[in-house]
C-alpha cells in the first residue's frame, strides 16, 4: 500500500470518528444490548480501534527508524539490556546474545507503542465521555471506570472490542434463557 492509500484511509477512517461521535440517540435512557445506541457504541468503538492501530504501527515504524539515531534512546535500550541479562544469566538460560538483542529492542518498541496505544485510547474515551459498558448493561457508579475500560479495549485494537461485544451477547442469551426458564 502506498502512503496515500493510507492516508486516505485514516482521513475516511476519523470522518468516520466524528460523525458517529455527533451522531444522537433515538430512544432516551439506557440504551439495551442490540439497540441502536448499543450498535452506535459497537461501531464507534471498532472505528476508534481501528485509527489507534493505524497510530500505533506508524508509530513502530518511527521507532524502528529513529531508535539507532537517538542517543538516549540506544543508551536506555543498552541499560535495560544489562538488566535483562543479568537476569538472564542468573536463570543459567543459554541464548545467542546478538539474535537476543535484537529481539529485545523488538520487545521495547512492541512495549512502548502498544502502550501508546492504550493512553491514546483512555485520553480519547475520556476526553469525548465515551463508554460502552452501560451501552452493553453493565452499571457501574463511577463512570470513570467505564471510560478507562472502553479506552483500554480500543487501544488494545479490534479484537478485544470484538471479544466484549461477543461476552456481552452471550450474558444476554444466557439472561435471557434463564428467565425463559424460571418462567
Amino acid at each position: 500500500m502506498t502512503g496515500k492509500s493510507n492516508f486516505l484511509r485514516i482521513i475516511s477512517v476519523l470522518f468516520l470518528l466524528v460523525s458517529f461521535s455527533l451522531a444522537q440517540g433515538n430512544a432516551p435512557g439506557s440504551p439495551a444490548f442490540g439497540s441502536a445506541d448499543a450498535i452506535k457504541a459497537y461501531f464507534f468503538l471498532i472505528v476508534m480501534a481501528t485509527v489507534i492501530s493505524q497510530v500505533v504501527n506508524y508509530l513502530k515504524l518511527l521507532l524502528q527508524w529513529i531508535w539507532p539515531h537517538v542517543s538516549w534512546l540506544v543508551r536506555s535500550g543498552d541499560w535495560l539490556w544489562r538488566k535483562a541479562q543479568k537476569i538472564i544469566e542468573r536463570v543459567v538460560v543459554s541464548y545467542q546474545e546478538e539474535e537476543a538483542r535484537v529481539f529485545f529492542k523488538q520487545f521495547l518498541i512492541f512495549l512502548a507503542t502498544h502502550s501508546a496505544g492504550i493512553l491514546i485510547g483512555v485520553v480519547l474515551c475520556m476526553k469525548l465521555q465515551f463508554g460502552v459498558l452501560d451501552d452493553l448493561g453493565f452499571h457501574f457508579r463511577n463512570t470513570i471506570f467505564n471510560y478507562l475500560f472502553s479506552g483500554i479495549a480500543a487501544g488494545l485494537g479490534i479484537q478485544p472490542v470484538h471479544s466484549l461485544f461477543k461476552w456481552a451477547s452471550e450474558k444476554r442469551r444466557i439472561k435471557n434463557l434463564l428467565s425463559s426458564i424460571s418462567q
